[in-house]
């Protein structure tokens, strides 16, 4: 399991690679070893594509609005 989501990763992956002038690759790779992976591409194929939609549905409270989009 990761510790937050890929497109926080990556995010976080792009601020690293803007403060310290590295590639945006090796900023991935470095971000992917210190979550326990070989590389990105690894920790990217880890995770599934979409999470089952009970998964989603349980997180949601009474009252809460959903946009859903096609």
């Amino acid at each position: 399991m990761i510790s937050a989501p890929l497109f926080r990763l990556k995010r976080n992956a792009r601020q690293m690679s803007r403060a310290e002038g590295i590639p945006l690759h090796a900023a991935l790779d470095r971000l992917a070893r210190a979550e326990g992976f070989q590389s990105w591409s690894h920790l990217s194929a880890a995770q599934p594509a979409a999470r089952p939609a009970q998964e989603l549905l349980s997180r949601l409270d009474p009252g809460d609005l959903v946009l859903l989009g096609v």
